[in-house]
């Protein structure tokens, strides 16, 4: 720029010519105008000064787009940016400024008005305006219950979301980002430059809960030595992630569990910020599927030596819904960054098992609203036959061995039994099942509709009182079933294998069955008269077993225990052929309890015919007398006549 010195001396060169009158000269072009490096804050108005101005010269503020005089607000009213030149240096406010602007100015000489250019031009920077309104696009409110919620009220996303802010009137020039915490982890995907309009940041994607805040920038070009600008902007937009729900879920020790025994439910990578509860469904007998091809929405677990076990997989919902039917199970529990272990206890059904993962998040003025998933992992755990059921059994022995049949009384319901009498040999070719209730009514028996041809559709015992009309198939429960297993020596053990209908999952029960000799059990006296009771006989008693005497299905009199010496029941009085039972069980059997049964048959003979009474004898006849006779001459003792006979009692 010219020297001090110089722009004087043209000043009153110019001056003295102008007044002269040897011609007209042009206000200076070449002075100091210091506002190229000037920088001030956002929507505030910058002092533009000129150094060593001419007097008479007016200097005016034009804007370097379009030429148009640059105005600002005094006393209500719009003036013109301007100053009278004074030999020294002016100031030009311009208005409030937004944006980075440039302005020219015109010098105009009072008198003449000749005008012209400044070579300077007046660049002004503008600081960060951290007032910008933003707010997060697309993402629902925390609070469901608020009517109208505002763009800083707290927005609620996925685990693992991206959310899209927008900066509304961003500034031009400047560069923003999305940024978290007080060491301001970065956020966003990229810097986005301001447009003077809407401008749109996308995080990445996010894990937990954060206050999302922006950051603003603006950098100058090193050649203008200026310090970039850099500022948080006010606007603070809290947003809530719900928990991670694709965590990997499984069960320990294995997916099948011992009847009524303990296993967990193992989560792998839980959050601290997170808590779990497990929800279980008992699995019905027409959910089990048997298609032989598998398919992505299936819950599935071998078994061995068998199809796996298949059944739909529960509907699934990124936001927690309750499932008809689940349960929850115990309380939350609280993730530990790791591995986290939930109980599943006393396993006794085939159960599905989903987990609820749930935060609290903390809202405006103090309160807590909670988010819940369904993670989607979910699992099915299968469980094992009791292998100690309430299981008896009832035969009938002649001599040494029994009759042929075994009658299964008790044991769980769904489940087969099958038999063999050999630790390691073949089983009898049926087993024995045990019928179940209704899915949704334990009053009635499982009907047609609920049983399946190859897995348990077994067909149940007559019942006697079907004759009668007092019978209902749907509420009375089966007969126990009788197998057929041909005689069976007594000393036999018979080894008993459960295997449930559905899933074919098997165990050996812990206890077997061992087929006690019975005594000799005799009449005392055979036949019997009828009318008369009789007397039977156990010769030698067990100790250990218990006598009944049976009648039609019914007790008669006591029972007595065994003790080494004869035992003697006496029956009811019999009136023809009588078939009694002594039933003889172990009150303190350790194993599978056996009802062994001996029939004893009470034959009757008819009761003696009375002997016939025997006819009196004949009397003589006597001659005939005169009157005078009989009064004369009294009777000897050969003519008395005898009493009549009595009649003879009857018995």
């Amino acid at each position: 720029m010219a020297d001090t010195k110089h722009i004087y001396v043209r000043d009153a060169r110019d001056r003295l010519i102008d007044l002269l009158g040897l011609g007209e000269t042009y206000p200076l072009q070449d002075l100091e105008v210091r506002g190229e490096r000037l920088t001030v804050p956002f929507n505030s108005s910058a002092k533009i000064p000129v150094e060593t101005t001419q007097p008479e010269v007016r200097y005016q503020l034009r804007s370097r787009r379009d030429d148009q005089v640059i105005e600002r607000i005094e006393d209500d009213k719009n003036v013109p940016v301007e100053a009278d030149g004074n030999s020294g240096t002016i100031t030009l406010e311009t208005p409030a400024i937004q944006e980075d602007v440039t302005y020219k100015i015109l010098a105009e000489k009072t008198e003449t008005k000749r005008k012209a250019y400044l070579r300077q031009t007046a660049t002004v920077k503008v600081g960060l305006d951290v007032t910008l309104h933003a707010r997060i696009l697309g993402a629902a409110p925390l609070d469901p219950t608020i009517e109208s919620p505002a763009d800083s009220d707290a927005r609620i996303v996925a685990h693992g979301s991206q959310v899209n802010v927008a900066i509304d009137s961003s500034q031009e020039g400047v560069d923003y980002r999305l940024i978290s915490g007080p060491d301001e982890t970065v956020l966003s995907e990229n810097d986005v430059r301001g447009t003077r309009r809407t401008i749109v940041l996308r995080s990445r994607p996010l894990y937990e809960d954060i206050d999302i805040r922006i950051h603003a920038t603006k950098k100058f070009d090193p050649n203008e030595g200026r310090e970039d600008q850099t500022d948080r902007l006010d606007v603070v937009l809290p947003l809530k992630v719900r928990a991670n729900s694709a965590l990997s879920v499984s069960v320990t020790p294995s997916p099948i569990v011992g009847h009524g025994r303990d296993a967990s439910i193992v989560i792998s990578g839980t959050q601290r910020s997170a808590k779990y509860k497990l929800y279980t469904h008992n699995i019905r007998d027409r959910e089990y599927i048997y298609d032989s091809d598998s398919a992505p929405n299936l819950l599935e677990v071998a078994v061995a030596g068998e199809q796996p076990v298949r059944i739909k997989r529960p509907a699934h919902s990124e936001i927690w819904r309750d499932i008809d039917e689940f349960a929850s199970l115990g309380e939350y529990h609280a993730g530990t960054g790791g591995e986290l272990q939930l109980p599943l206890t006393a396993v006794t059904q085939d159960t599905v098992v989903i987990v609820q993962a749930q935060k609290d998040h903390r809202a405006a003025e103090s309160r807590t609203i909670s988010s819940a998933v369904q993670l989607q992992s979910a699992i099915l755990v299968l469980a094992q036959p009791n292998a100690v059921p309430a299981l008896a059994l009832a035969t009938w022995i002649a001599g040494d061995e029994t009759t042929g049949t075994l009658e299964v009384i008790g044991g769980q319901p769904g489940i087969y039994y099958y038999f063999r009498p050999t630790p390691q040999g073949d089983e009898f070719a049926r087993p024995a099942y045990i019928h179940k209730k209704d899915d949704s009514n334990s009053r009635l028996n499982k009907g047609l509709d609920q049983l399946r041809i190859g897995v348990d559709f077994a067909i149940a015992r007559d019942n006697p009182a079907t004759a009668t009309g007092e019978f209902s198939l749907a509420t009375t429960p089966p007969l126990p079933p009788v197998l057929e297993t041909g005689g069976l020596q007594t000393g036999t053990t018979l080894h008993v294998r459960a295997v449930k209908a559905q899933s074919r999952v098997a165990v050996a029960l812990e206890q077997t069955a061992s087929i006690t000799a019975v005594p000799a059990i005799q009449l005392d006296v055979s036949p019997i008269t009828k009318g008369q009771t009789a007397r039977i006989v156990v010769v030698a008693s067990q100790t250990g077993d218990r006598y009944q005497l049976m009648l039609d299905g019914r007790p008669v009199g006591a029972a007595h225990n065994g003790d080494g010496t004869d035992l003697v029941f006496v029956t009811e009085v019999v009136q023809e052929n009588t078939t009694f039972e002594i039933r003889v069980t172990r009150p303190d059997e350790s194993g599978i309890p056996v009802q062994r049964s001996v029939r004893i048959d009470v034959p009757v003979e008819p009761e003696p015919e009375p002997e016939p009474e025997p006819e009196p004898e004949p009397q003589p006849e006597l001659e005939p007398q005169s009157e005078s006779q009989a009064q004369a001459e009294p009777p000897s003792d050969s003519q008395v006549q005898p009493d009549p006979p009595s009649e003879p009692e009857t018995t």
